[in-house]
């Protein structure tokens, strides 16, 4: 197994000795290393609920000049142009697989084997509360932000085709503004990856407080956003840094995730309707696309 490297394990190496502004900026970095190539300075500060000053403190302390350094190596380390490490990695599994439909198998056999094992571990007593509450809901809005987009989009989504009043906004202070607006009839969804996105648990918190049913999807089930959802669905991901599909895996869990929900709601839909259990064909008239 490859040995993670780089500059996100200086970055995890300098925490403890990092000042609390700084280990902000460490944290938001570590949650999400891809945002940081589109920051400015100001973004970066903002979202880690840091300063400036702290950014380019902590750029230092990491071996850099400053903010554009910084943003330049790791633009070079997570960019189109693989680092060394990843670059090894990969010529290790072509040398082992020998050709493509060796790395084709093998990448099919990771990602089978990392969703079967992320779903075997969702508590099932928390997917169908969280999806009897979402049937039962007035109003639902998702709350994420990076990559975890593209699993919120694919949620609001199914749920707008179900007929749900859903909405997901990209921006977070849009999404602020529409947790404060929720009421008890309502449910809000927070999604991230790590479970401490600093916007995404502002957010379920702000809609608990309203009354709103919160659900959180993440991988931690000790995360903030865990601890602040009234449902906690945490698919638990185990894998290398180095294995090939790695920047999808979370990607590809998160969508099944949404995928079993989804199929949990339609269940609860179906039974209040009085029905056992809701039937392919009444599925699709619901979703508007049966015959």
């Amino acid at each position: 197994m490859v040995q993670r490297k780089g500059h996100l394990v200086r970055v995890e190496s300098l925490f403890a000795k990092l000042a609390p502004s700084e280990q902000k900026v460490a944290v938001s970095i570590l949650e999400d290393p891809t945002l940081v190539i589109d920051m400015g300075i100001s973004d970066l500060a903002r979202r880690s609920g840091s300063s400036e000053a702290a950014v380019v403190r902590f750029c230092k302390k990491a071996g850099f000049a400053g903010f554009k350094q910084f943003k330049v190596a790791m633009s070079q380390e997570l960019g189109s142009a693989p680092p060394p490490e990843i670059k090894n990695a990969l010529n290790e599994h072509v040398k082992e697989f020998g050709d493509v439909e060796g790395i084709i198998r093998k990448v099919k056999d990771l990602d089978v084997s990392v969703l079967n094992e992320a779903l075997s571990t969702v508590d099932r007593e928390q997917l169908d509360g969280a999806a009897e509450r979402l049937s039962s809901s007035k109003k639902v809005v998702i709350f994420a932000a990076g990559l975890s987009g593209t699993v919120a989009s694919e949620l609001n989504n199914r749920l707008m085709r179900f007929g749900f009043d859903s909405q997901y906004e990209t921006s977070s202070y849009a999404q602020l503004m529409q947790a404060s607006k929720l009421t008890p009839d309502d449910a809000a969804v927070g999604i991230s990856y790590s479970g401490s996105t600093k916007e995404i648990v502002e957010a379920i918190g702000l809609a608990r407080n309203a009354g709103a049913a919160t659900i959180g999807i993440t991988n931690s089930r000790d995360s903030m956003l865990a601890r602040g959802s009234d449902f906690v669905i945490t698919p638990e991901i185990r894998q290398s840094q180095f294995d090939v599909g790695m920047w999808s895996i979370p990607r590809i869990i998160g969508l099944a995730v949404v995928d079993v929900l989804m199929m949990a709601v339609a269940f609860k839909m179906g039974r209040e309707d009085g029905a056992d259990a809701l039937s392919q064909k009444a599925l699709l008239d619901r979703l508007g696309i049966g015959d």
